[in-house]
């Protein structure tokens, strides 16, 4: 009899353990999920006022490339990807803001992997977007970006002055309002709701 109590105790005390990792497991899945999130993701970037890094590559064509922040007035930076449904989505509408008339905002898009990833990503927008492939992400780390697509708002100093996710209208609009670039914010509005 008293081997058969120390075989259940012995056994209550593993059903304790693998029900404290089996704990452990959940907390950390909900915690990414809520990482995961909009809010979370809006806490990934570069930090607002920061300076914003040059990035090099390879452009659709297979020639290097370099595209430096400020360079030709604002900017808005877009990590993008041809496999990403919001993506494809959001793109020509981020293609059309580079395209207006007495425009000043350079409008680029970065997309890791070779010179074929980026021309798939600029045949989404019918080759009006100007696209970055980098190989080996350094790009996505130095602006701390790990979803698609995420924005940054860049003025003319190169500093960042809003970053977000720019997955819908709205939140492009949102983006585009934070940074003060109100123009390009309402010519975005007034192009959805012309449509």
């Amino acid at each position: 009899m008293p081997d058969m109590f120390y075989v259940s105790y012995a056994i209550l005390w593993l059903l304790v353990i693998v029900l404290t990792v089996l704990l452990l497991l959940v907390y950390r899945h909900f915690g990414l999920m809520a990482m995961d999130t909009g809010e979370g993701v809006q806490r990934d970037g570069l930090s607002v006022g920061r300076s914003a890094p040059p990035i090099s590559g390879v452009d659709s064509r297979g020639k290097t490339a370099t595209w430096i922040p400020g360079a030709r007035g604002r900017a808005l930076l877009v990590f993008a990807s041809p496999d990403c449904g919001p993506c494809v989505e959001m793109l020509p509408e981020i293609s059309r803001l580079s395209s207006g008339s007495g425009n000043d905002l350079d409008v680029m898009a970065v997309v890791a992997g070779d010179s074929g990833r980026a021309r798939e990503l600029q045949h989404v927008t019918d080759g009006s977007l100007d696209c970055i492939a980098e190989d080996g992400d350094e790009g996505f780390a130095a602006y701390d970006v790990r979803v698609t697509p995420f924005a940054f708002a860049i003025d003319m100093d190169g500093r960042v002055r809003a970053k977000g996710l720019a997955n819908t209208q709205q939140n492009l609009t949102g983006l585009l309002a934070r940074a003060g670039f109100e123009d390009l914010a309402e010519r975005l509005q007034l192009e959805v709701t012309t449509r």
